[in-house]
Order: structure tokens, then sequence, then C-alpha cells
């Protein structure tokens, strides 16, 4: 049994992020960079590289290609650091996050050379008010890869993002396919979307957006040598 303490996952203060705020699209979508997130990132890439994971091509998450790996007990400690986030950043209501357990926090890993569902590759949004994607991939790792977070505007009705709960509006652009094909962001063509901006990750900097923005994931396959290795917040 491993046995760890929630320290090594504890996010630096406020005081030392240095946060950037982005407005992109038509809509001035927010987006938020935090560099320095975590206190000690090479223990949490240590320990996410240690988890174990569940497989999610076996039908787990609809969508989700690769691997994730749930963050219990030591969760918790995210629960403050984040709501001053959102509440800073974002001007989040007080309702969000007043309950803990409906926010979620993983490891997630890609295998990059592995296929993927079809479907993976579409843009996709979160049903949480606020997602965040943090990579636990060295700068030697990510040289190459353009790994990023890609956001997308619907050609057909200009959308880039839901405005209510997974309704109409995202069911009707969802997409479903899951036939097995090259798990290369990059190369992914669609009559139906544009990909309006490409946010390129770093080493220990979390991205905050909300969750009803279009998005993915991108990065070119063949810049890649390692497994794609990232921290994820879904914030309710």
């Amino acid at each position: 049994m491993k046995v760890i303490n929630p320290e090594m996952l504890a996010v630096s203060h406020p005081r030392d992020w240095e946060v950037e705020q982005l407005h992109i699209g038509q809509s001035k979508n927010r987006l938020i960079k935090i560099r320095n997130f975590f206190k000690n990132p090479d223990q949490v890439r240590a320990y996410a590289l240690s988890c174990d994971y569940v497989s999610t091509l076996n039908g787990q998450y609809s969508n989700l290609p690769g691997l994730v790996h749930r963050i219990g007990h030591p969760s918790k400690q995210f629960h403050e650091p984040f709501k001053f986030l959102v509440s800073t950043y974002f001007d989040a209501s007080k309702r969000v996050m007043n309950t803990p357990a409906y926010s979620d926090f993983t490891f997630q890993m890609y295998e990059v050379q592995e296929k993927c569902r079809m479907c993976s590759l579409s843009p996709h949004t979160d049903d949480t008010h606020y997602a965040a994607v943090l990579s636990l991939n060295t700068d030697e790792e990510l040289e190459d890869s353009d790994s990023a977070t890609a956001f997308f505007r619907n050609k057909e009705y200009n959308e880039e993002f839901v405005t209510s709960d997974r309704n109409y509006r995202s069911g009707r652009a969802t997409n479903t396919m899951n036939a097995m094909v090259n798990f290369d962001p990059s190369k992914f063509k669609s009559k139906t979307w544009e990909r309006y901006h490409v946010e390129k990750h770093e080493y220990n900097t979390l991205l905050v957006y909300e969750g009803k923005i279009w998005h993915s994931p991108y990065y070119i396959q063949e810049g890649w040598e390692v497994n794609r290795l990232t921290f994820n917040a879904f914030l309710q």
C-alpha cells in the first residue's frame, strides 16, 4: 500500500502565482493562466506517475480518451484555493463550490501513440461551471509536441459556448462516433468546427475556463515520446 502525505499536493499561496488573464474568441471568453500553481510540482508529477489508472476506452467515460485517476481524500485541500480562484478571476456566484463533493480532481494520462474514439477528437463541453487543466509534463517532454488546449466555434450556430446545462445546444453538436482513429488532434478537420484559439501548455501552469466553452485537447502526435500527463479540475 502506498501512503502519501496530502501536503505533497499542496497548492502555492496565491501571492506566489503568476496570473495572466486572456479574453478569447468573439465572445471574449475569459481564460486564466496561473504559473507556479503547485508548491512542489515535481512531487505531484511523481505521484501522478505512480498512481493506478482506469482505462476510459472501455466505456467508463463517454468521450474521454486514455486513462484517469480520480484524486480522493487529498482533494479537500484544493477546495479553498479553487474557490478563491473562480470568485476572484471569474466573479463567480457565491453558490459555486459550496458542496465540495460535487467538484472532481483527477490525473489524466493520454497514451498518444494509441488509437482513440473519433468523438474524443471533437470539441466538447464539461457539465460543470468551470474546468482547469495543468500539464505535468516537463519542458523537455513538451518540446515539439505543441501540447495545448484548443477552443472552438460552431460554424453552423456561431456558438462558442452553451448557455445552460447539457441540453439541446450541446446535444445537437456533440459527436458520438466511437470508430477508432489515430489520436492526433492536430489533424482533426471538420466542416462544423472552427478552432479559434490554442493555448499552449507549460509545466506547472494551470489553465482555467468556463466548462461550457467548446474545447478539446490539442497536440501534434509525432512530437511525443512519452505519455501526455495532466492534472484536471471540474468545479461545480
